[in-house]
């Protein structure tokens, strides 16, 4: 035995290898208000980032470059 039943009519009864319907149990309002929301985590998520890295840049420039002194 490999492991593959050999009466695929009794696994399709019991639903293996069935799709999965495009049901989830949720109502349109109830997807309208979760849309509505999650953008804004997103972009709050994307400006904390892009502001770290500006501030890293910024500190590496004033602590590293600037000491230096001009090139040339």
């Amino acid at each position: 035995m490999d492991g593959v039943p050999r009466d695929i009519g009794a696994a399709a009864d019991a639903g293996e290898g069935r799709v999965p319907s495009d049901d989830d149990g949720l109502s349109k309002k109830a997807i309208d208000e979760a849309l509505k929301e999650t953008p804004k985590g997103a972009f709050a998520l994307a400006g904390l980032t892009v502001g770290l890295l500006m501030a890293a840049w910024l500190a590496i420039y004033i602590f590293v470059f600037l000491p230096r002194g001009s090139v040339g």
